[in-house]
């Protein structure tokens, strides 16, 4: 609505140079706004037309290009080098990749070329063709309906698509696109060949009615709380357990710091209860109804102080796949740790992370996370190799720390990452898919796969446990992926452990205590409670 508002208003002045030099001064801002925002916030670039009106003034400012007159010789190099940066682009940018920010000038910049130099007699051949110009055609209905029907078909199948799903995610977004551009785009413009007669009153009531219709259906929706009669009732699946644990981003998410003040308090209230330190990024936040559960019945007051994002290893950062402040902020966190951990005694120190994710290669098997690293704050290097490196050397120093302030140290492993969010999962109409096709929706990826991504870490953290006095190690896949599973256990008794790939619901944290509880390494001693 802004940018067609813009143009009248610059094309109605007296030179016809305002318009572009207004449209190129205005991409500079833009730009310049996008590359400095996206370090700081990678989402609202990406979303908001302000940070992407130089995209839209690359293309604009082509009206304003001399009439291309060039030999056909330059034409055909100009044209070879717009389609080589955009296969470049598609074949090198990743999730890894800052964009749009400069990233963004390589595509547009390149479609620019092509639109410019597309006449050339041989190469502009692969534009002009039959395939090419019927794709052409149907770009804007291939653009409206690509996504639904991802969005859509990863609903149905809740997991990662194989290369035959993609196929046919192809074959349906060329169907449905073709359906729409013949019964949707092609009649209002053109009947029996000749130019469109409906009259303005009517063809506003064509698009009135259908308007109507969907605003009616939404306003049911909305006032219906989203019609929940299409789910079973069922009291485990909406019970408070499988909710998704507080994270409390919203106080503090964006500061470089947590403070000691955003600290929690659960399990024992007694006065003499043991005191417990539990440190660590949203992997340690995670555990928080496990402990509530020890605390309780073994007297213990725990204390829970975590960062999201950031690995508990003193003298470290974490480094993200996009700019992040919290880079800054992880040092300075894990600088606060160490300090305070010099000045106050626990009887236990807990530490936990989700040490894989900056430890392994983005994919393993059918799924994958953005690249990650752990590195020396004294010498950052961004590679696995490293990460590996620093996080088995700085694991050991840490604990070491702790063991001076603590009279037990716990070192929790990952947690399973069993590949894909398991919320709604189970929250389907069983008029859509029946409850075995539920069951294998809500399983996770496969089990082999999952243990070996988390070989190393697990290996790493029985190493330093072993290695030390009054030092306990917790291996979650021990619990969860054990032999006698065929796949890692996701629910129990209807409940759902996972809140996403990593993260437990209070009732998987739960679920992981009781089962540690049994174990003859478990390190808290004889029971105070029942309860």
């Amino acid at each position: 609505m802004v940018w067609p508002a813009a143009l009248v208003f610059l094309l109605s002045a007296r030179s016809r140079w305002v318009a572009p030099a207004m449209l190129f001064i205005s991409g500079c801002i833009s730009l310049y706004f996008a590359w400095a925002w996206i370090r700081l916030d990678p989402t609202s670039p990406f979303f908001l037309m302000p940070f992407r009106i130089y995209e839209f003034a690359i293309g604009a400012l082509l009206v304003w290009a001399p009439a291309n007159r060039l030999p056909n010789q330059v034409n055909e190099i100009l044209l070879a080098a717009g389609l080589g940066v955009i296969a470049w682009c598609m074949a090198t940018f990743t999730e890894n990749t800052p964009f749009p920010s400069y990233t963004a000038l390589f595509p547009c910049a390149a479609a620019a070329l092509v639109i410019y130099s597309g006449g050339a007699k041989r190469l502009g051949w692969l534009l002009r063709n039959r395939a090419m110009t019927w794709v052409g055609e149907r770009s804007y209905s291939l653009y409206l309906t690509h996504w639904p029907v991802i969005v859509f078909y990863n609903y149905y199948i809740f997991t990662q698509p194989s290369a035959l799903d993609i196929v046919l995610m192809g074959v349906i977004t060329l169907a449905t696109a073709q359906a729409q551009y013949r019964y949707i785009e092609v009649p209002p413009r053109v009947r029996g060949g000749a130019s469109p007669t409906v009259s303005n009153k009517r063809f506003a009531v064509y698009l009135a009615a259908p308007a109507s219709l969907l605003v009616a259906f939404g306003v049911a929706v909305y006032s219906q709380n989203g019609w929940e009669w299409r789910i079973a009732s069922d009291k485990q699946a909406s019970s408070e357990v499988t909710q998704a644990i507080d994270l409390r981003r919203d106080d503090w998410h964006n500061s470089l710091i947590s403070t000691y003040a955003n600290s929690q308090d659960v399990g024992s209230r007694n006065q003499d209860a043991k005191t417990a330190l539990i440190i660590g990024d949203s992997h340690a936040a995670h555990i928080r109804g496990a402990f509530d559960y020890i605390g309780k019945k073994h007297n213990i007051k725990v204390t829970l102080w975590y960062y999201v994002g950031c690995n508990p290893l003193f003298g470290t950062t974490h480094i993200f796949a996009a700019p992040d402040p919290r880079e800054e902020g992880c040092r300075i966190q894990n600088n606060a740790w160490e300090n305070h951990l010099k000045t106050t005694k626990y009887d236990y120190v807990i530490i936990s992370s989700r040490w894989a994710w900056a430890v392994e290669p983005s994919q393993y098997g059918p799924y994958k996370v953005p690249q990650q690293y752990i590195v020396d704050t004294a010498n950052p290097v961004k590679s696995i190799e490293a990460s590996r490196k620093v996080f088995a050397e700085k694991l050991g120093s840490t604990v070491d720390a702790a063991l001076k302030s603590a009279g037990q140290v716990i070192v929790f492993a990952q947690s399973p990452n069993i590949g894909k969010s398991l919320d709604g999962c189970d929250n389907v109409p069983r008029y859509i898919l029946n409850e075995r096709q539920i069951i294998e929706r809500c399983k996770s990826l496969d089990k082999a796969t999952i243990l070996q991504r988390q070989e190393f870490t697990n290996n790493v953290v029985r190493s330093v446990a072993s290695t030390r006095e009054r030092v306990h190690a917790v291996i979650p896949t021990e619990f969860f992926c054990g032999d006698e599973q065929e796949n890692c256990v996701t629910s129990v008794d209807g409940y759902r452990l996972f809140q996403d790939e990593t993260h437990f619901t209070v009732e998987g944290a739960k679920y992981l205590a009781i089962k540690w509880e049994k174990t003859a390494t478990f390190p808290f001693g004889k029971l105070v409670s029942d309860n």
